[in-house]
């Protein structure tokens, strides 16, 4: 796995490791206009997301994900 490359090349007890970047088809929501009033319909979508990976001296290595 990447970041456990980078762990290897650049040891850390704890904090950040690194940020990944990838494009995922999400499920968003979207506004739709029409008779009456606006409602909301799921779509799918490209958007970016972005991976944070921390390295914990208690828990391990863990990650959050965000889309943006």
């Amino acid at each position: 796995m990447l970041v456990q490359d980078l762990l290897r090349q650049a040891p850390s007890e704890d904090g950040l490791v690194t940020v990944l970047q990838v494009m995922e088809t999400c499920r968003t929501v979207k506004l739709l206009h029409g008779k009456g009033r606006p409602r909301l319909a799921f779509a799918r979508r490209p958007q970016r997301v972005l991976h944070y990976y921390f390295l914990d001296r208690e828990f391990g290595l863990m990650y959050v994900r965000i889309q943006t």
